[in-house]
């Protein structure tokens, strides 16, 4: 853990990175259980607890892929260049420009918790909608934090209420 502390730090990991890393440190423990018999542990069992992992994960990092083709089909969020997501962030922008700050934040929370709705997952529901929220908030003078706040409350708070929500399951 403390090589990847380091290479975030000192070499700028980022996701690929840190992903392949902890696959390194995944593979090596499961050598080692192998090696050691900890708790009858085979090369089957290790195979089979990958699998089942790997299963897990499928339906969240499809809905992350899915969010990220959505994203570079509607622009890519360049900020110099032509696109949906611009002419889409622009009008929202104008729209609520002339709002305070506090109200416009307000409005960022109250559009995240009806999404919430729909994309019930966090992951997913940060991929599809911060690329939108960012930029909107430095368009109307929001601060980032506070924009990360209102996604933060918005996913949170609707949890609780929301019948689609995982957490009630």
């Amino acid at each position: 853990m403390v090589w990847v502390i380091w290479g975030v730090i000192v070499n700028a990991w980022f996701i690929p990175e840190i992903a392949s890393q902890f696959f390194t440190m995944g593979l090596v423990i499961g050598i080692i259980g192998v090696v050691f018999r900890l708790n009858g542990m085979t090369v089957n069992t290790m195979a089979s607890s990958f699998t089942e992992g790997a299963r897990m994960m499928i339906a969240p990092a499809l809905l992350v892929g899915f969010a990220k083709g959505i994203l570079l089909l509607v622009g890519n969020g360049e900020a110099g260049d032509a696109s949906v997501l611009n002419t889409i962030l622009n009008s929202i922008a104008n729209a609520i420009s002339g709002l305070d700050n506090a109200v416009a934040a307000w409005f960022m929370l109250l559009f995240q918790a009806v999404f919430n709705f729909f994309v019930t997952s966090g992951s997913g529901q940060a991929a599809l909608t911060m690329p939108l929220l960012a930029p909107l908030g430095d368009l109307v003078g929001v601060n980032r934090q506070v924009t990360v706040l209102a996604f933060q409350f918005g996913d949170g708070f609707s949890h609780i209420i929301y019948p689609t929500s995982v957490k009630l399951r």
